[in-house]
C-alpha cells in the first residue's frame, strides 16, 4: 500500500468548491437522448490505474424527499431549477445541490463511481442517473453486479475483490440496512451515511458536510481500509 500523501492544499480548494454548489451544473435532460450506456459489473479493460472509487447510492444521497414528492405529484412540472429533472418524467429528480456536492469530491480526488444503487437495475433510471453524472462530468467506470439474495456489502466487496489496484474508495449510503451489511463485509470507516428527512430537505442527502468526510476517507484512508484492500 504507497503512502497517502499530504493534501491540505487540495482540501483547501475542495472546501472552496463546496461554497460553489449553488451554482447549479449544466441540465443533462437538454441533450438528445443517447443509447444505453454499457457497463460490466466489475472492472474491465481500462481500469488498471484505478486509484479511487465511490460507491453510490441515489436515493437519499442525490435524490431525497423533494425529489420524491415531485415524482408522485399529479403533474410533472420541471419548474424548480434546483432539481435535475428527468426526461419524461421517467424517474425521481436529483438535487442539484447533492449532485455539485459529489462532482467537487470526485474532481477534487480524481475519484470514479461505481454505482451501486438499485437504480441500475431499471434501465430508464440509470441511463438517466449515467447521463446526469456524464453531464457535469463525475466519471462513472462500473456497477455493482446485482446478486440474488445477497447484502449490498456483499455486492461491493465482489466488485473490490476485482478491482486489486484501487488505493482508496468510499461509499455513499443511506439506507440502515444496506449500512449493517457494511458492517460484516467492509471494513470500518469506508462510508459515509446520508440522510432521508422529509422535515429538513437541506440537510438531506449529501451534504458539503458529509461530502467532506467522504473527502478524508479517500485522501487518508482509515488503517481498516488499507488493510482490507491489501488482502485482496
Amino acid at each position: 500500500m504507497a503512502s497517502q500523501p499530504d493534501h491540505a492544499e487540495e482540501t483547501r480548494n475542495y472546501r472552496a468548491s463546496l461554497q460553489q454548489e449553488a451554482n447549479a451544473p449544466s441540465d443533462p435532460t437538454a441533450s438528445s437522448t443517447s443509447s444505453r450506456v454499457a457497463l460490466d459489473p466489475v472492472p474491465g479493460p481500462g481500469t488498471d490505474n484505478l486509484r479511487a472509487l465511490i460507491f453510490l447510492d441515489v436515493d437519499g444521497v442525490l435524490c431525497n424527499s423533494r425529489s420524491q414528492r415531485w415524482y408522485e405529484g399529479p403533474v410533472c412540472d420541471p419548474q424548480d431549477r434546483s432539481l435535475v429533472h428527468p426526461p419524461s418524467c421517467v424517474a425521481r429528480p436529483l438535487e442539484r445541490r447533492c449532485l455539485g456536492a459529489l462532482q467537487a469530491l470526485a474532481q477534487m480526488t480524481r475519484a470514479e463511481v461505481v454505482v451501486s444503487s438499485w437504480w441500475r437495475t431499471i434501465p430508464a433510471w440509470r441511463d438517466f442517473l449515467l447521463r446526469a453524472l456524464s453531464e457535469v462530468g463525475v466519471p462513472v467506470i462500473g456497477e455493482t453486479p446485482v446478486l440474488q439474495e445477497q447484502t449490498r456489502g456483499e455486492e461491493i466487496a465482489m466488485f473490490l475483490r476485482g478491482a486489486p489496484t484501487v488505493t482508496s474508495f468510499v461509499v455513499l449510503e443511506d439506507e440502515p440496512t444496506n449500512i449493517q451489511s457494511f458492517e460484516t463485509h467492509l471494513p470500518e470507516g469506508c462510508w459515509v451515511q446520508t440522510f432521508w428527512d422529509p422535515h429538513c430537505s437541506d440537510v438531506e442527502g449529501l451534504t458539503s458536510v458529509l461530502a467532506e468526510e467522504a473527502l478524508e476517507i479517500l485522501i487518508h484512508p482509515p488503517v481498516s481500509v488499507q488493510r482490507f484492500l491489501s488482502s485482496i
